[in-house]
Parts: C-alpha cells; structure tokens; sequence
C-alpha cells in the first residue's frame, strides 16, 4: 500500500543548488518509490488544493525549518499561521533541523504544537536541553549534518585527480562564523589562517581563503577539493546556545551599530558569561566532501561520533592550534 508523502523544503533549484541537499530531499522518492511524493517550497504559497489532499506523512527539511528565524519575528508567527493546516493534519510529521541550538525553543515549541512524531537531530548532546518538550512527547534520533547518496558517488569520482597531480599541498574555503556562535565557532576560521601561515613559511603550495567573494560552490567545489592534497577542518558547532534568538538579536544589532567591533567587544556588550557553557558540535558536512576526494585532513581534535580517529583518519591538531608536532610545523 503506497502513502502520499508531503515534502516541504525551500530550495530555489534543484539542478543548481548543492548536489548533497538535491539528493537528500529526493532521497525518499528515491528509495522508497513505492509511494506518491508531493514536493513543495515553503516560501512558495500554499494553495486550496494543496490543503485538500490528505498526506499520511509530511516530512520538513532543514531548509524549510528555515522560517523559524525569519526577522522581524511577526514574519516567523505569520508563515506559521499560514502552514498550521500542517499541524492539522493527522499525518506522521518528521522534521530534520540543522543548527537546533539557535532559537531551540522556538522549534521545539512549533513541534510540540503541531503534534510532531520524530525530530532528527545532529546533536549528539544535550538534546533533552534544547528539545524538552519533544524529549518527553516525542522521539529523537541523531543523524548526520551531511548526506551523500551511494548512488551519486560515481558523479563524484571524475572531480578528484591522483594524489601525485594535485597542484595545491593544503587548501580550504571558509568563513569566519558570526561572534553569536562563541569562540568555538571562530576555531575554523582561525584553524585556516593558522594552517595558511605555517604552510607559506615552509614553502608550501597553498591555497586558503576565508574571504566571502573567494568563496566556492557546486562543481567548483569539487574540483577544488579534488585539487588539494589536504584540507584543514573541524567539527561544526558553537559555544553559545542561545534558545530564543535574544542573542541574534543584540549581535546584529550590535554588529550594524559597530561594524569593526572586535569578538571581545561584542561578547562584553551582547552575551557576557555565555560563552562555554554550553558546546554543541556535530560532524561537518565538508569532512564528507574532503573524504571522498581522497584530501587527507588537518583537523582539531574532537569526538568524531566516535568514526574518525586521530592519526589514523587525519592528522590531529590541538584546539588551541598547536600541533602534535612541533618540530614540523609551528602554528
């Protein structure tokens, strides 16, 4: 017996968004092909028919959770009100947020409401912290930030040339997180300029940015990665919880008042005694992407879940960037 599943997400498009987010929402379809999939954009608008069909499952996508953190806030209540035919429904609801950490309450909150059945989350802890309601009504399981489709990877091989090829010794692209993510969220930012620095003093063939217009997606990407012989990384994650976006409210406001304000003078002025509370981390989608275009990685140490180990899955290096090595590299 085939079920008619609702998928909402918001991606513009499919055939030029990230290939990894394509595969994930058409995965279902994909795998289970067995039953009828309407796919919808949540900021597209809904129609009467759409509202009429009965959905035994309706599945939201990181993307479409998105809404939750609409400012001004009136804006995040009036596209929940226009999706309540959702929470209505008596469909099985699952929901597969990112960031669950910013604005937790304002998702558990809309899950309890609309009678949500499963929340898959990336956090590894804490999870009776952000998702209280959810822990007691609900059930959570923990997944990965990242998909990658077995049967996407063959698209993947021609990006990666031979070690022996690759013109560039340690690349990466990256940006610097926003202050409201705490110090553990700049710690990527800082691993690359670090990396940068000691690699052009060995002479080292490099190629790292954490610049805005240097950045790369899609297939230049890929052929990026696949260019480079290591990367330089870390777990995802911040240092900050800030379960009601008051946090993201004071940083950007602050932030547009004082552009050049340093982290320390915005944590001082918009979350003083915050910072290390609390660390919630995950498995960065990117480690997926160096590992399949064979890069050998430069990461600071972190739990992994557990799969990746140091020395032997990637070349360790201290949170506070010091290597293991001293003798080879000084950061």
């Amino acid at each position: 017996m085939g079920y008619n599943i609702l998928i909402l997400h918001n991606l513009l498009n499919f055939t030029q968004t990230l290939k990894s987010a394509a595969d994930y929402v058409l995965c279902f379809e994909r795998y289970a092909p067995e039953h009828t999939y309407l796919y919808h954009q949540i900021s597209a608008p809904e129609t009467a028919a759409l509202k009429d069909i009965r959905f035994d499952a309706v599945i939201l996508d990181a993307t479409a959770l998105g809404f939750c953190r609409y400012r001004p806030r009136e804006l995040y209540e009036s596209e929940k009100d226009r999706w309540s035919f959702v929470g209505a429904s008596d469909a099985v609801k699952l929901a597969f947020p990112q960031d669950d950490y910013h604005q937790s309450n304002t998702l558990d909150t809309l899950f309890d409401e609309w009678n949500f059945d499963w929340v898959y989350t990336v956090l590894p802890r804490h999870t009776d912290a952000v998702y209280p309601r959810m822990t007691a009504k609900g059930r959570l399981s923990l997944v990965l930030t990242g998909y990658v489709d077995d049967m996407s990877l063959h698209e993947f091989e021609p990006f990666a040339r031979p070690f022996g090829r690759r013109e560039i010794d340690i690349g990466q692209r990256v940006q610097f997180y926003s202050p409201l993510g705490g110090r553990y969220a700049l710690l990527k930012g800082r691993l690359a300029e670090a990396v940068k620095a000691a690699a052009l003093v060995k002479g080292m063939r490099t190629d790292i940015s954490t610049a805005y217009d240097e950045r790369k997606a899609g297939d230049d990407w890929l052929q990026f990665l696949g260019n480079c012989r290591f990367v330089p990384g870390s777990e995802s994650g911040v240092s900050v919880w800030d379960p009601d976006g008051f946090i993201y409210d004071r940083v950007n406001a602050y932030v547009d008042e004082h552009p050049d304000a340093a982290f320390e003078e915005i944590e001082a002025a918009c979350f003083p005694g915050e910072d290390g509370r609390y660390i919630f981390s995950a498995v960065s989608p990117r480690l997926f992407e160096a590992a399949m275009m064979r890069c050998g990685q430069v990461l600071v140490e972190g739990a992994y879940l557990g799969v990746l180990k140091p020395f032997e899955h990637y070349i360790p290096v201290k949170p506070d960037l010091s290597p293991h090595f001293p003798q080879l590299v000084r950061i």
